[in-house]
């Protein structure tokens, strides 16, 4: 189980928030401009240019050939140039045939400089074709993110194997309900998510990114909750070896996790433009209105939230 500050983020709030994370990888990260061939690239801003992506079909008979309808290509919502389908993501780019020689260089030079550079495949049509020159590139996983409905800031983990643990916890969270009230200024209590962090030490390889919080009335209240369970022992006194009593909670607002795309098997991913480009992004303003116990990995079906066994309100 892990305890939470659920928000009430409206929905806009929050996809500006996510659309913010996604823009970078649509933007930065996919189709990154290469430092070298500058002249070159100065043409795409002149040209027409799109993000789509082509079908990725696996072998078939042409039976199934026939009864397979078309992909259908989407425009991302965050760039209208942007399109998606079947897994990928491709930018069709406009550039006069007169310059093709240019972009393909003294023995595809050029052409492998920005293959090299934007790790995508380059498409350039024949001499007397014309066409778009594509960039194809596979596309990141959307379920990387933390649906809008979960966000949260977490405050500790729970060891909580049976209902009486259950009641165990959530007696020690209503017993000290008169100084979590007094450790905020007022009722309701609205907090800021400013910038991204990630808890290792190598930006290139990374499985969780998550939204900064910084209040001192909040984690006055977080580091009383998680002292108070931690001294009850339905918390662990102990986590990655940092006492959890002499210590600060870190709290964070998870955005990304490489779980939530494979538990089993959970790959690392790079964020390094991302935690360079919004370190200092301000995501917005939300109401901090209850405290729950929640079991993880859990969804429960009428809310889409976490399902909950413990719920205080702070109103």
């Amino acid at each position: 189980a892990r305890l939470m500050v659920q928000s009430e983020m409206s929905e806009d709030e929050v996809e500006r928030a996510l659309v913010a994370i996604a823009t970078i990888l649509s933007s930065n990260v996919l189709f990154e401009k290469p430092k070298k061939g500058r002249a070159v690239t100065a043409l795409f801003a002149y040209g027409r240019v799109q993000y789509g992506t082509p079908a990725k079909r696996e072998r078939e008979s042409p039976e199934e050939s026939e009864l397979q309808p078309e992909p259908v290509r989407k425009v991302c919502d965050s760039d209208p140039r942007v399109s998606y389908e079947g897994g990928k993501y491709m930018a069709e780019i406009y550039v006069p045939s007169a310059f093709h020689g240019k972009l393909i260089g003294m023995r595809g030079t050029m052409r492998r400089e920005l293959e090299e550079s934007t790790e995508c495949r380059l498409t350039i049509p024949r001499k007397g074709q014309t066409g778009n020159i594509v960039y194809n590139e596979e596309s990141r996983n959307p379920e990387l993110f933390t649906a809008p409905i979960k966000l949260h800031i977490t405050v500790c983990v729970l060891w909580l194997f049976d209902d009486e643990e259950q009641k165990k916890a959530a007696d020690v969270i209503n017993g000290c309900r008169e100084e979590i009230i007094a450790s905020l200024p007022h009722v309701p209590y609205e907090v800021e998510v400013n910038g991204v962090e990630t808890w290792e030490d190598d930006p290139s390889n990374v499985k969780v990114i998550y939204g900064g919080i910084r209040s001192e009335p909040l984690q006055n209240m977080c580091d009383l909750i998680r002292k108070k369970l931690v001294i009850a022992g339905v918390s662990p006194s102990k986590e990655k070896s940092i006492s959890t009593l002499d210590s600060s909670v870190r709290m964070h607002m998870t955005l990304m996790k490489s779980t939530y795309a494979s538990r089993d098997k959970p790959k690392a991913f790079d964020a390094a433009v991302i935690l360079d480009e919004y370190k200092d992004y301000h995501f917005g303003t939300f109401t901090i209105n209850k405290i729950c116990i929640c079991s993880i990995n859990t969804v429960d079906a009428e809310t889409g939230f976490y399902q909950q066994c413990f719920e205080m309100s702070l109103s």
